[in-house]
């Protein structure tokens, strides 16, 4: 539940302050636009700021209809913000509360299954408490075939001889 809300939080100021950013910097670009005293200025300042860039014929036109030209392609970007924003997921945490719901009944559910799949029908032990005897029993099993095989020579016999001497030899 707290990371849900954490990471929602997270989500919703990571993606306001990228359309903040946005906004301030079509606020710059506008004031780049109102400043201009020229067309070779403007498309100057334009390319310098990360703007629209101008062609090489711009400065040619007139003043007013380049920054007409401008300030159109400023305001389509303001819209693709305005819409950004609107799409924006609210940052009231009551509105996880579905999905941690999900998420407890969903946990509820797999620690129930654990449970009731952790003790075998007609076990009195937990499956947890049968893994080490049933791991008992198999070693037993190999010990007399392993005991075969070593027959005196081998690791096994080896280290046997070696616990069976005196460890210190003086």
């Amino acid at each position: 539940s707290w990371a849900a809300i954490s990471e929602q939080q997270q989500r919703v100021s990571s993606q306001a302050s990228l359309v903040a950013r946005a906004s301030a910097n079509l606020k710059a670009l506008r004031q780049v636009v109102a400043s201009a005293r020229n067309g070779q200025e403007l498309r100057q300042r334009l390319i310098g700021a990360g703007g629209p860039v101008l062609d090489a014929q711009a400065p040619a036109r007139p003043l007013p209809a380049l920054r007409a030209e401008v300030s159109s392609l400023l305001d389509q970007a303001a819209a693709q913000v305005a819409r950004q924003q609107k799409l924006l997921p609210s940052a009231n945490p009551l509105l996880l509360v579905p999905e941690i719901l999900r998420n407890a009944f969903a946990s509820l559910a797999l620690a129930l299954g654990f449970g009731g799949l952790a003790q075998r029908q007609g076990r009195e032990l937990s499956l947890l408490a049968e893994l080490p005897l049933a791991w008992d029993r198999w070693r037993r099993r190999l010990a007399p075939a392993r005991r075969k095989a070593g027959r005196g020579s081998g690791s096994g016999a080896y280290l046997h001889q070696i616990s069976d001497r005196d460890p210190d030899p003086g």
